[in-house]
């Protein structure tokens, strides 16, 4: 059992392949922008 806390809220996994996997599609649905743009410095 692992806990992970991405900045808003802690999930709990009970393997490393599910951590990711779910991690993965939470980043995919909350992001607004491009993976690129979440790097690139804001001016």
């Amino acid at each position: 059992m692992m806990r992970i806390n991405d900045g808003f809220q802690w999930y709990n996994f009970m393997t490393l392949d599910n951590a990711i996997r779910n991690l993965a599609r939470l980043a995919h649905t909350r992001a607004t922008s491009s993976p690129a743009d979440l790097f690139s410095p804001r001016l």
